[in-house]
């Protein structure tokens, strides 16, 4: 091990540790959750020790983080929410996946999307969230779980009421588009010289002065065979365009407006093929908060504006209490209403 992998080893380490006291300080319950000999971790911190009344089902919000990340990542924003969630919630929980850069690291990751995606969604079928949040990898799988809820495909067919999701994959402009993105993808895992340099340019608008620190420890995660068969196992099957329609709760975006990974252009893509049954399914329009000057990571770019962002959309404000000069507010795109038929004579 070199010296500056070390470093970067015993940073993140350390950096996880502390989190971890952090967590179990403010009443954070450590759980794993088993497959065979792969695992899942939860992060649980439950409201209201007491529970609601007996046959009243919690009320949940749950997060999934992104590619790579951690929830312990978002321990800042998610300190400073920890007001708002606890007056409208009765449980937070936080996903963990094995093999990314969080406290699991070191245990064996899932081989492809299908296989996390099936033992996500069987513990998502017993957490039953009331609000879904989701941050790339975690939004498209938290959008995937969804469309399954809405379509009837999942054995509790209770979607989430609400769905945020942070610049989130799984809608592209078109096929080629999709095929450009896994070419950008293969140019980060096939050049093992710069490919962690092609990565940092992709996940970040303006890099943290502090992220050097963790290079190394990114570029080993990255160059393991496991991650780049993982990468490659995101096939057409798992894009979203011809199955939105099946989304039946409400649903928020945020975005960076410099992330190159999935550009901000993409949110106006996912609300046209939102809107098409929002209005029988007696929803709300979904829209987008694109915060200036961030990119793909905004909750590392700039906690406070993510923060100020996350509060607007938990609390389900509406479009005209949502301006403010860190976003820029993205509508859904209008489409003509039918005219009522009418008979000739």
């Amino acid at each position: 091990m070199s010296k500056r992998l070390g470093f970067s080893w015993i940073l993140m380490r350390s950096s996880h540790w502390m989190a971890r006291k952090l967590l179990e300080q403010a009443g954070f319950r450590w759980e794993l959750r088993r497959a065979g000999d792969l695992k899942l971790g939860l992060w649980r911190k439950k409201f209201n020790p007491q529970g609601p009344a007996p046959l009243v089902a919690l009320k949940r919000v749950v997060f999934l983080p992104g590619f790579g990340d951690t929830s312990l990542s978002w321990l800042g924003i998610i300190s400073a929410l920890m007001p708002l969630l606890k007056k409208d919630y009765d449980e937070l929980v936080l996903f963990e996946f094995p093999g990314f850069l969080g406290p699991l690291s070191k245990d064996k990751p899932f081989e492809s999307m299908e296989h996390l995606s099936t033992r996500v969604y069987e513990i998502l079928d017993t957490l039953t969230p009331r609000t879904l949040i989701g941050h790339s990898l975690g939004g498209w799988l938290a959008a995937l779980y969804t469309v399954e809820c809405g379509s009837g495909k999942r054995l509790m067919k209770v979607s989430p009421r609400q769905l945020i999701l942070i610049n989130p994959g799984g809608v592209a402009e078109d096929f080629a588009d999709s095929q450009k993105l896994r070419m950008s993808l293969h140019e980060v895992f096939e050049d093992q010289e710069n490919g962690t340099q092609r990565w940092r340019k992709l996940i970040f608008g303006k890099e943290p002065f502090w992220f050097p620190m963790f290079a190394p420890e990114i570029k080993a995660f990255l160059t393991r065979p496991e991650t780049r068969a993982f990468v490659q196992s995101f096939g057409d099957e798992y894009l979203l365009m011809e199955r939105l329609m099946h989304v039946d709760s409400e649903v928020r975006f945020i975005w960076g407006e410099l992330d190159s990974l999935f550009p901000p252009e993409l949110a106006q893509h996912w609300m046209k093929h939102l809107v098409s049954k929002r209005t029988e399914q007696n929803l709300s329009a979904p829209f987008a908060l694109v915060i200036r000057g961030v990119g793909h990571s905004p909750h590392l770019e700039s906690a406070i504006k993510t923060t100020a962002a996350l509060a607007r959309v938990l609390k389900n404000s509406n479009e005209k209490q949502l301006h403010s000069r860190w976003w820029r507010v993205v509508s859904a795109p209008k489409f003509p209403q039918k005219l009522p038929e009418t008979t000739s004579t």
